[in-house]
């Protein structure tokens, strides 16, 4: 006997041999009997005895006629479906999990906020044109200036098909931080435009990706992915000012 009171038996020396047909061990199929033991089943008519088709299970000796067969073939299909319910089920929740939660920004506070990015870059840009002293603080200021006004006209165009207000300004923490490095001069003020410039990118394109994640609208998902390489390239310029401003090595004109 072996666990759980099942009878066993050893692998027979005729489990290689030419009496044991390999096509018939073919058509099986096998069963727990509570209490009694593994059955083997096969499809073949005149072999009801389990131990000439798997000699190495452990099995009983007691034949079981082939019309027991079905009500195990009803238990595996039954068995069967549940476990493909259970996956179909599975995968809903987890594409229900990929689906943005509703507190993601919406388009339209997207186009409101994106504008109010574009002034403040645009005003920055100005002043620094003018108080600059450092000939590629200048350029930088230019770049900006020409393609944040493209970036916003296009902007403004697609608000106005959405009937989205265009702002006139942006919030007064960003007006107060723009003033005090107005008030600065020289190199002082040459690293404070590029740290701002570094500073308002990157909370820019984070807000750029995050829309371009969720948009349904396919007019702001082609502003979003026209607009992200241009604050992209102006980042990097910005950083690469910003590492030679803080390093002295850069030279006024």
């Amino acid at each position: 006997m072996c666990e759980n009171g099942f009878k066993s038996r050893r692998f027979p020396n005729s489990l290689n041999s030419n009496n044991n047909s390999f096509g018939r061990s073919l058509a099986l199929d096998v069963r727990l009997q509570w209490g009694e033991g593994f059955y083997v089943f096969t499809n073949w008519p005149d072999y009801f005895d389990p131990s000439y088709h798997l000699p190495f299970l452990p099995v009983s000796k007691r034949p079981v006629g082939r019309h027991r067969r079905w009500p195990t073939l009803l238990l595996i299909a039954f068995l069967s479906h549940l476990g493909l319910h259970g996956c179909i089920q599975r995968a809903h929740v987890e594409a229900a999990a990929e689906v943005p939660s509703d507190d993601s920004i919406s388009e339209r506070d997207f186009m409101t906020k994106a504008a109010a990015a574009h002034l403040a870059d645009l005003d920055m840009a100005r002043i620094a044109k003018m108080h600059s002293k450092n000939g590629a603080v200048k350029s930088y200021a230019g770049l900006i200036l020409k393609e944040h006004q493209e970036s916003l006209q296009d902007l403004t165009k697609l608000m106005r098909q959405k009937n989205v207000a265009q702002p006139q300004t942006f919030d007064g923490d960003m007006k107060q931080d723009i003033d005090r490095m107005a008030s600065l001069s020289g190199s002082e003020f040459d690293r404070e435009f590029i740290n701002m410039m570094v500073t308002g990118h990157q909370k820019t394109l984070d807000l750029f990706r995050s829309v371009s994640f969720t948009a349904h609208d396919t007019d702001v998902q082609d502003y979003v992915d026209a607009t992200i390489p241009k604050l992209d390239k102006h980042l990097r310029k910005a950083q690469e000012l910003q590492s030679t401003l803080f390093s002295g090595t850069a030279k006024p004109d």
